[in-house]
């Protein structure tokens, strides 16, 4: 079951400016900081463009009239799933930007990863599961699923490939990738 959520506008200005620290931010960057890319398989995925006529650097397709929009990383104890306090919190403000782009986001391509703890197939399906979480809970705060694309990496795409606590840490993730319309000049 979908709910649909209807935000309040001075609601959504107040959380998009005050985090529960009590800093005022002022702009989108310090509360959406850019993720690591997507391999260039997903980005084809995402912005259904074939991989030639991406740009990596400025995250466009020459053929296609969209954006890539990365959001947060959302982080998950070792050999977890659930969704910590820190993770909801995070996710909050990604269900912020996502109901007041709904017009025009085309997709959200949700990529759950592992650290190399276990083996390839637990991990693979560790990271289908916290991918699962995260939709959930985007469903559950009123993003549309029709928008919602799943994807699960298990330990093959870390962003640290040290393999000590620190890295697989790091590694013990779901990304959030968002398609959108292009803006008009």
């Amino acid at each position: 079951m979908v709910r649909t959520t209807k935000i309040n506008t001075a609601y959504v200005a107040v959380l998009l400016f005050i985090l529960p620290t009590g800093l005022l931010m002022a702009d989108q960057q310090s509360i959406f900081p850019q993720q690591t890319p997507p391999a260039t398989g997903d980005l084809a995925m995402l912005f259904d463009c074939p991989a030639a006529n991406i740009d990596r650097h400025s995250m466009r397709c020459s053929t296609s009239p969209f954006d890539y929009i990365g959001l947060s990383k959302i982080r998950f104890n070792p050999g977890e799933a659930e969704l910590t306090n820190e993770a909801r919190a995070t996710l909050d403000s990604d269900v912020i930007y996502l109901h007041l782009h709904v017009d025009s986001v085309r997709r959200v391509l949700i990529t759950g990863h592992a650290d190399d703890i276990g083996t390839v197939a637990y991990n693979e399906n560790l990271s289908l599961n916290r991918a699962q979480a995260v939709r959930d809970y985007l469903i559950e705060k009123g993003i549309p699923a029709r928008l919602l694309r799943l994807r699960y990496a298990g330990e093959i795409q870390p962003l640290d490939e040290s393999w000590n606590n620190r890295g697989r840490a790091h590694n013990r993730r779901v990304g959030l990738y968002v398609v959108k319309n292009r803006a008009q000049p």
